[in-house]
């Protein structure tokens, strides 16, 4: 039994070798999940932040409601998903690799593995062996090669045309950097995949930028650990002399890398989904509440203009106004007349042809009374007893 190119003797051998420094590490622990949790905080401002959800806690306040974005990261995640699973079936090296398909061993003679894997195709119904895989038995026709191949994969024998063959000048050190540009270019796709699901994370105290912190840390975590895993199986000679057919790294790096992207996507994607809002309303609930209070403010506007109205009725209808405005009226008359009897205001008059006129005082004042009643009329709360749309002119 084998895992990722060591056996489980080994492992345990590692294991009681590195147990002196695990059991040091111990009291770090807590300091390293308090970092992972929140890497963008200081020692104090961890401490502040304990204080203060304690004490919420104490006092039984409730957490404001999460605001989710399903519609538009769900269609981004799906899309990416999507994505991930056809790559995952295109490159597979398990569907490709000619010693898991024939059940052979590495030390297997080239003569026998081309037979074991054409005896296989025709099994499954094709005459012809794929192009790809011809290449690969020719290139694999060295033990070092096939151990090389089970390291890094097939991709630095098919798609590396500047990689020297496997040899004791040559120890597998091009294919390595083939593979390690490879790795880096997959790793950096799901730090840009991340950093697009969280997106907006720029505030401070948002839960999507927490994670895209706890995200790139862990993606440059594993890019760094599996880098020195495959460059100590391919540079130390004594890490290559497992020989059967369980051993191959890079299937199983493959294969962990895979679920591991799946497993980032969704924490990108739950940390936007599951983030509280700033504010308890959504867009939609915003504007709601925007035309609801228009429409209030314009019922408001209304009922002045009514009450307004029903006032002025009200006032114009009054005896003791009328009585007032009458008496206004005379001392306005009387004024006019004493002003009238003088020979200046008698020769302006002339001169603006206003001595003409043969309308009285009082039928004028009268005719002023009468408008009045028309237009506003007893004050009355009922529809019947609303004014006339098309009052009287004078």
């Amino acid at each position: 039994m084998a895992f990722l190119g060591l056996s489980l003797v080994t492992w345990q051998t590692l294991l009681i070798i590195a147990f002196p420094l695990i059991y040091g590490s111990f009291s770090r622990i807590r300091a390293v999940l308090l970092f992972i949790r929140h890497p963008l905080k200081s020692m104090e401002a961890r401490r502040n932040d304990q204080t203060t959800t304690s004490r919420v806690k104490d006092k039984g306040e409730e957490t404001p409601p999460a605001r989710r974005y399903w519609r538009l990261q769900t269609v981004f995640l799906g899309v990416i998903i999507v994505v991930h699973c056809v790559r995952f079936m295109g490159e597979n090296p398990r569907a490709s690799n000619p010693f898991r398909l024939t059940k052979q061993l590495l030390n297997v003679p080239s003569s026998t593995l081309a037979t074991s894997l054409e005896r296989y195709y025709r099994s499954q119904g094709l005459k012809e062996m794929p192009a790809e895989q011809e290449r690969l038995i020719r290139k694999l026709n060295t033990l070092d090669a096939r151990l090389l191949y089970s390291t890094l994969g097939p991709a630095p024998f098919l798609g590396c045309s500047w990689c020297r063959p496997p040899s004791s000048k040559a120890n597998g050190s091009d294919h390595l950097y083939f593979s390690l540009a490879r790795l880096g270019f997959e790793y950096a796709s799901l730090l840009l995949v991340v950093g697009l699901m969280t997106t907006g994370a720029s505030q401070l105290n948002t839960k999507r930028r927490v994670w895209r912190a706890r995200l790139g840390f862990l993606t440059m975590f594993v890019f760094v650990f599996e880098a020195v895993l495959l460059s100590l199986l391919v540079r130390i000679p004594s890490l290559l002399t497992a020989m059967d057919s369980a051993r191959m790294t890079w299937d199983a790096l493959f294969l962990f890398r895979s679920a591991l992207f799946a497993l980032f996507f969704l924490a990108a994607w739950w940390a936007v989904v599951s983030e509280p809002p700033r504010d308890l309303l959504t867009p939609s609930a915003k504007l709601g509440f925007g035309l609801a209070a228009l429409a209030s403010d314009l019922d408001s506007l209304v009922n002045r203009l009514r009450l307004t109205a029903l006032q002025r009725t009200a006032l114009m209808k009054d005896g003791d106004y009328r009585t007032r405005i009458q008496q206004f009226w005379e001392k306005v008359e009387r004024q006019a007349t004493q002003a009238s009897s003088s020979a200046s205001i008698e020769s302006l008059k002339d001169t603006m042809g206003l001595s003409a006129s043969e309308m009285k005082n009082h039928e004028a004042r009268d005719q002023l009374r009468t408008w009045i009643d028309n237009v506003y009329p007893d004050p009355s709360l009922s529809l019947s007893a609303s004014p006339s749309p098309n009052p009287p002119s004078l």
